[in-house]
């Protein structure tokens, strides 16, 4: 499930190109950001099943 994130500016308009690079790079990040939170919950919850007696 990868997701692609383009990050040229897409548009004629210099401000508006800028103003979308800068919302797909803050978008990159909010998903890498996600991503690696459900990551590291996937490890956390399989290291204490593993951990655990039961």
């Amino acid at each position: 499930m990868a997701s692609r994130v383009s990050l040229k500016a897409k548009g004629k308009n210099s401000k508006s190109a800028k103003a979308s690079e800068e919302r797909s790079a803050s978008q990159c990040l909010k998903e890498w950001s996600t991503w690696a939170m459900k990551r590291a919950k996937v490890i956390t919850q399989t290291l204490t099943m593993a951990s655990s007696p039961w």
